[in-house]
């Protein structure tokens, strides 16, 4: 079902920034890195905060490449079969269906591990809070393994919601990086709703 112009951008883009930055600001206000801390304490507290973005990125990585099995998998199953020759050029001219939408995703998660891994290296470099760090590379995983899941089942409203929260986890990253501490992380690290005085 396509959207006009005008629901698109005055409707459904607001909501899912909206939505998007609600799930940010609930994650890094909250903490998941001391969430996972108290869950699994014996298996996290020799942890630190540098290691889990580290572990993040690493994870982020993985997930990339688990895409492109699971669509060349899907593929394999196919009456055609696998063309191990030229299984770039076939998945690309798949019939829509999961296995499409995987090989889309494995794309894009590619496109994701790029902007995550060089925001987390701007944030080591230039001396960023660690947990904040952590906690933002948290929700980053976190929305692209919910955005793999959404784009599997075709939920593409979900996925949008998905895509921007783990967007704007970066875009944090970037902005703390650049310019610390700055009015928009502050204001994504405050439960509250208050925009912080400069």
């Amino acid at each position: 079902m396509g959207y006009g112009v005008f629901t698109l951008f005055g409707i459904i883009y607001p909501i899912n920034f909206f939505l998007a930055t609600t799930t940010v600001k609930l994650a890094v206000s909250s903490g998941i890195v001391d969430i996972i801390r108290y869950t699994f304490p014996q298996h996290t507290y020799w942890i630190r905060d540098l290691d889990f973005v580290i572990g993040c990125v690493g994870v982020s990585l993985l997930m990339a490449y688990a895409l492109v099995s699971v669509a060349s998998g899907i593929q394999a199953m196919s009456p055609q079969g696998y063309d191990n020759h030229y299984g770039r050029f076939q998945l690309s001219r798949a019939k829509p269906g999961l296995g499409l939408r995987m090989y889309a995703s494995h794309y894009n998660a590619l496109e994701c591990f790029t902007m995550f891994s060089i925001a987390v290296i701007l944030g080591i470099l230039r001396g960023m809070d660690e947990h904040l760090l952590a906690n933002l590379s948290a929700v980053v995983i976190l929305a692209r393994a919910n955005y793999h899941i959404f784009h599997a089942l075709d939920f593409a409203m979900l996925r949008s919601i998905a895509f921007d929260t783990a967007f704007m986890a970066i875009l944090s990253i970037i902005m703390e990086a650049a310019f610390p501490g700055n009015v928009v992380v502050k204001f994504m690290a405050t439960k509250d709703w208050t925009l912080p005085v400069l």
